[in-house]
């Protein structure tokens, strides 16, 4: 009796392990409707963003910035292709662009309850993550809880953020910036823009969702959450009658403000009798069967054994060298990310305001530069202390090439110019 109770228990756990996981694909299936892949024509960059109403999509400042604004290009996963019809807002301090596309859609975000924005609470994010190949991971998808609500001040040569912050532990890469932040209930709780480096593990952070709401209604933008709408302003840059519905996820009923599974008493007895059987079989056999070859070695002569000795080879150091397939930017890959270099060059260093920070002793506050003279990418050493490398060589001034690595103190880029 006391095995089968155990038995029981252990079914119940997978039975509701598997429940949680159909509902994250339900979420996602929902999810990936609203967001989309931003960039333009030249692939001058990546990144993500999403829609709150019929015309109103929304990405990072920092993503629309490094992007040509008029070959924008916005692209869902359905296939869908909008161009940018003007950009409605920046904002510095947050981190937001508002923008107006040429056309409409049927697929948004509504937006949570401020007041159910808690730290514990479970979160998913989507995006397009680019690993440091370049390769693009479209609408990639992660989950984590929410580990803080707090303030933040960033401040850096090309990017700043002075607002609410929501840190989580959804993982993040470039390429996910501008991507949405969503509750269990498939809702906007914020927008993901950056992430730190911690002792231990990265630190994910996206803007809160009460910096997305002000933004809106500064602008008299029409937005929707799941029960009614929710707009403060009598303006609206849409005129499309739209249903304030409920999102309802495949698979699910909605009780309340709560998803529920939706499955019948008879499918979870089935289901739990065929887990106990599958587990418990097992469970049963494999002690008696270990007990019975316990026995049978303590009957057995033991037979001394000699232990062998041997140091482990010295790991040979390698170079971070990463094959990437010749794109229209050109660009360096550099502490796991991908930076685009453009017209006006990159500038590294340890202090904040470089575009490539390296938090290491043995190089200078602005150490090198890359500029372009107008024919050619140029790496500048900036009378550095301990001098920048390229391809082993010592250099004050050199042309890049595409596949050039460059050493600077004990770190690595890797050049990759077009």
């Amino acid at each position: 009796m006391k095995y089968m109770k155990i038995l029981l228990l252990i079914a119940l756990l997978i039975w509701v392990k598997i429940s949680f996981s159909q509902e994250s694909s339900n979420i996602f299936d929902e999810a990936v409707k609203s967001v989309a892949i931003v960039t333009d024509t030249y692939e001058s960059g990546i990144g993500s963003g999403f829609f709150v109403n019929e015309n109103t999509f929304i990405t990072n400042k920092h993503v629309s910035r490094m992007l040509k604004r008029s070959s924008m290009v916005i692209k869902t996963k359905n296939g869908n292709e909008y161009s940018v019809k003007r950009i409605i807002k920046e904002y510095s301090n947050s981190d937001l662009c508002l923008i107006e596309i040429d056309g409409t859609t049927q697929n948004y975000y509504n937006i949570a309850h401020l007041n159910e924005i808690k730290t514990g609470e479970k979160i998913y994010a989507i995006g397009n993550p680019v690993s440091v190949d370049y390769k693009v991971y479209d609408f990639n998808f992660t989950e984590g809880i929410i580990n803080n609500i707090t303030y933040e001040n960033v401040s850096s040569r090309d990017f700043s953020i002075s607002a609410k912050v929501i840190v989580h532990s959804a993982s993040l890469n470039p390429g996910n910036s501008g991507g949405p932040l969503l509750n269990s209930k498939c809702e906007l709780v914020g927008i993901n823009s950056f992430y730190k480096q911690g002792y231990a593990n990265n630190m994910f952070f996206a803007v809160h969702l009460s910096e997305i709401i002000d933004a809106l209604d500064d602008n008299g933008i029409r937005y929707y959450t799941s029960d009614s709408i929710k707009n403060k302003s009598s303006k609206s840059n849409t005129d499309s009658a739209v249903s304030n519905e409920r999102v309802n996820l495949p698979g699910k009923k909605v009780q309340g403000d709560s998803l529920v599974v939706s499955y019948s008493t008879s499918d979870n007895f089935s289901t739990i009798v065929i887990l106990v059987f599958l587990i418990g079989v097992p469970l049963i056999a494999i002690p008696i069967y270990i007990n019975k070859r316990k026995r049978k070695a303590q009957a057995e002569q033991r037979i001394p054994v000699p232990i062998y000795t041997e140091p482990l080879q010295p790991e040979k150091r390698t170079e971070n060298i990463v094959n990437v397939p010749v794109r229209n930017a050109s660009y360096v890959v550099a502490n796991g990310r991908t930076y685009n270099i453009g017209e006006r060059g990159l500038l590294i260093g340890r202090h904040s305001s470089c575009d490539i920070v390296f938090n290491d002793k043995t190089m200078s506050r602005e150490h090198a530069q890359i500029i372009f003279d107008g024919a050619n990418y140029v790496i500048l050493d900036l009378g550095s202390k301990n001098g920048t490398s390229v391809n082993g060589q010592k250099i004050k001034k050199s042309v890049l090439k595409y596949g050039d690595i460059v050493s600077i103190g004990n770190n690595i880029l890797n050049i990759f110019i077009n």
